[in-house]
């Protein structure tokens, strides 16, 4: 999956002071689960929950230029992909579970959304809609129903 960005604006999450509450960023993370195995819907990434997962992968980025329409950036590897907000996330995972439905190699998995952390000083670029992706992800063991 391929994250869609308007310009090259690499964030990071801020680090917070002394004596205040941490920065890290909610996001939510769907994943495939089966038998104690999580792993990403379309790059098949393995997941192990609470636990920093970084992705060490040089980022690819490439412009694209469509005729008539404004050019745009896209972010395939070397970051990971997650989604702002719940309701984003509730909609890609009924999406995802139509998808894989009627492919016998995954209609025994499980189709999940967890509640994951972006660390505070992990760099990330937000999407066009409310797709983003990071270098680190912390997918949390709670399931979002």
């Amino acid at each position: 999956m391929c994250l869609i960005i308007n310009h090259r604006n690499l964030k990071t999450v801020p680090i917070h002071k002394e004596g205040n509450e941490s920065n890290d960023k909610v996001v939510y993370k769907i994943l495939l689960a089966k038998e104690g195995k999580y792993v990403s819907p379309y790059r098949k990434h393995s997941y192990q929950l609470d636990c920093d997962t970084v992705d060490e992968k040089e980022a690819d980025i490439k412009k694209i230029k469509e005729k008539n329409k404004p050019e745009f950036r896209v972010v395939g590897k070397g970051f990971l992909h997650s989604i702002r907000t719940l309701q984003a996330a509730q909609v890609r995972a009924t999406t995802i579970q139509n998808q894989i439905a009627g492919l016998k190699n995954l209609s025994s998995w499980t189709v999940e959304i967890h509640k994951a952390i972006i660390p505070e000083g992990t760099k990330y670029y937000e999407g066009r809609n409310s797709d983003i992706c990071s270098k680190t992800l912390r997918v949390l063991s709670e399931v979002i129903t």
